[in-house]
């Protein structure tokens, strides 16, 4: 539902009585974890998760969506 969106710059809105479409230019900025508990590539902490879970979790934001990001920003946990 966002790909289209990202793509076209507007959004529509149907319902039973008409089709309403709006401007939709907007930068989308996410954060995510590298692992379910966080820790992967960290030198301070052990991660717990399996690589099968990184995997899983990572394949969460999807493939179309992934290909559109354009910055990909890795740092590391500093405690």
């Amino acid at each position: 539902m966002l790909r289209q969106p990202l793509e076209s710059g507007k959004v529509s809105i149907s319902r039973t009585q008409a089709t309403v479409t709006y401007p939709a230019s907007f930068i989308l900025i996410g954060a995510m974890n590298p692992c379910p508990c966080g820790y992967a590539g960290s030198n301070s902490h052990y991660c717990t998760c399996t690589s099968k879970q990184i995997i899983s979790y990572q394949n969460k934001l999807s493939g179309p969506l992934r290909d559109d990001l354009i910055l990909i920003y890795h740092c590391c946990l500093s405690i």
